[in-house]
């Protein structure tokens, strides 16, 4: 089985403005799940105490409605975190290629 290097190597060069549109794309939408996730620490101002009940709550009755609140901000934090480890790792490889 060839190393992670030699599959890298035969990777094909990626134009510039290709790059420049990855880079755009990633940020525009990290700017999104940002907003939504304002939007919902603005609605629902949740300390650290009621986060912990709710995520108790949403593990054993979905009926409560910080269930809702809880699941769509765990979700968004997650994309959130995927989102900017992609655009760093992408700027990181973008350096490496210049």
């Amino acid at each position: 089985m060839p190393n992670v290097r030699s599959r890298r190597r035969a990777l094909p060069r990626v134009a510039a403005h290709d790059r420049e549109a990855a880079d755009h794309y990633l940020a525009r939408t990290l700017l999104t799940v940002e907003g939504r996730l304002q939007r919902l620490y603005t609605r629902r101002q949740m300390s650290d105490e009621t986060r912990r009940i709710a995520s108790v709550f949403a593990g054993t009755d979905p009926q409560v409605p910080l269930w809702d609140d809880y699941l769509q901000v765990a979700y968004l934090e997650n994309a959130r975190d995927g989102l900017l480890s992609a655009l760093r790792d992408l700027q990181q490889r973008h350096r490496r290629q210049s």
